[in-house]
């Protein structure tokens, strides 16, 4: 999913860095050939979007399977796991397995007490990451927002008016990309999940306080698989960046939480 989403990207940026450059360019056959990549990027755009959507659903069912089924030791059909098999269509031959261990540090019994404790360890890494992509987003807006008054202030300066009427439509090709990406939506996105999410950690202490019932927590799976699945992806190489620093803060958390429960 994460490589549909980096090439989705790039055809964003290939719509608009072709539009761009065709500003130089007063050649009917090359802005004719401009305008046939343009629309072939265009269409790859959409494909990519399309197939990445339908990753992410697949995605989206396997988390709630596994937290039902690690959490609560749920039994799920044949057809139910058929089901959930079909949807992925990414090859998985000659990939390394991975256990469940790997990823949740809960080694509780299944229970409603172990449902919680996966609920808080996959919100506590979401939360970071959707924080992380909101702070990455508003640098890049503020650079791009900067390096645009810059150019602007050295046309006016120094450049003729055909070579500043030039540059402005460079720079309206360039808002084009960042309309387009939605960069601004997906930013105020990303932080308003970090958000509802750091609200779903909250709960889980609650639900602590109250002995872990059981409408208590399904309420809260059923929130917090709503706020990931209606919450954008992660940026790429955030999770590669973030994943270090994360592991250790997270065993930090865990050993406070034992010390504090003995105490």
């Amino acid at each position: 999913m994460r490589r549909h989403q980096n090439l989705a990207l790039a055809a964003q940026f290939g719509v608009a860095a072709i539009a761009a450059i065709s500003v130089y360019s007063s050649d009917n056959a090359t802005l004719l050939n401009f305008a046939l990549i343009g629309f072939g990027l265009a269409g790859f755009w959409l494909l990519l979007g399309r197939r990445q959507r339908k990753h992410r659903s697949a995605g989206d069912q396997a988390r709630r399977a596994v937290l039902l089924a690690s959490g609560l030791n749920a039994r799920f059909s044949a057809e139910q796991r058929l089901r959930i098999f079909d949807g992925f269509t990414a090859p998985i031959e000659n990939k390394p397995m991975v256990r469940e261990e790997s990823y949740f540090a809960s080694r509780a019994e299944p229970s409603y007490f172990r449902l919680a404790e996966l609920i808080e360890e996959s919100a506590y890494w979401t939360r970071d990451l959707q924080r992380a992509s909101a702070q990455a987003m508003r640098l890049v807006l503020v650079a791009v927002a900067l390096l645009m008054g810059f150019t602007l202030w050295h046309a006016m300066s120094s450049m003729s008016t055909d070579a500043q009427v030039s540059l402005a439509r460079v720079l309206v090709a360039a808002l084009v990309f960042l309309l387009s990406s939605d960069t601004v939506g997906t930013m105020i996105a990303h932080k308003n999940a970090a958000d509802a999410i750091d609200d779903v950690l909250q709960r889980v202490e609650s639900a602590a306080a109250r002995g872990y019932t059981e409408p208590d927590l399904l309420l809260l799976l059923s929130d917090y698989n709503a706020v990931v699945e209606g919450a954008p992806v992660a940026l790429p190489g955030i999770y590669q960046l973030r994943r270090g620093k994360l592991t250790r803060r997270w065993r930090a958390y865990l050993e406070n939480k034992r010390l504090t429960e003995l105490s």
